[in-house]
Parts: structure tokens; sequence; C-alpha cells
């Protein structure tokens, strides 16, 4: 008799890991956003450096899983956020630092044109 408690015991254990998993793996489908930039061609050095310094606090944002800034080789003016957030709350989060500390503010100086954001879902590896 004990042994057929603890067996299922185990299964009951296995059967909650399984569902536990599968929770996981529901709520960590990351979110993919895109920020495009039209950046004053005479500025585009300065807009660099100073992003440079701006990423690494993007990077250690609760969430933030990858931030890359992309540069079009043909047209150093035309600029790419590349991002991955574990949520599209945290990046939500984040936007919302961001405006509280008037960052948008310091960004339109460098730029020419409107930005474009981006949300995109992973459809193969």
């Amino acid at each position: 008799m004990h042994e057929r408690n603890a067996g299922k015991r185990i299964g009951l254990w296995i059967a909650a890991l399984l569902l536990g998993c599968a929770a996981l793996t529901a709520a960590a489908d990351p979110v993919y956003s895109t920020l495009e930039l039209e950046v004053d061609p005479a500025k585009s050095a300065d807009f660099l450096s100073f992003m440079k310094v701006a990423a690494a606090d993007t990077r250690n944002f609760k969430g933030c899983q990858y931030f890359a800034i992309l540069v079009d080789e043909s047209d150093p003016g035309r600029v790419l956020f590349y991002e991955i957030w574990d949520s599209k709350a945290d990046h939500e989060a984040y936007r919302a630092w961001r405006t509280e500390t008037k960052f948008a503010d310091r960004l339109a100086s460098y730029l020419a044109g409107p930005t474009v954001q981006s949300y995109f879902a992973k459809y193969d590896d």
C-alpha cells in the first residue's frame, strides 16, 4: 500500500511539474520591438555617442533581453533599435520610465523626422 501511495505522489509531482513547465513556456514568449528613427545626418555621430551611453540603461531595465542599435550602411541617418523584451508590459514600463525621465525630449534634438514603433511576433527561427 505504501508503494502505491508513493507512486501516486510521484505521478502527481510529475503532472504538477509538467503543468508548471507548460505555464512557463506559455508566459515565456518574448516581445520583439523595433523603433525606426531618421537622424539628422549632421548629428549622427553625436547621436550614436549619446545612444551608446543610454543603451546601458535600456539593457539593464527589467525585462530587456536584448537591445541593439542598427545603422543603415548606405544611409547613416537611418537608425533602427531592435529590442527583445520578456513581455509587452515590461516594454511599456520601460517606455513610461523613458517618458518620465524626459528622454524623448533629448532624443528629439537629434531627429530629422518621425519615429516608427512596431511590435513583431516570431514566426520561425
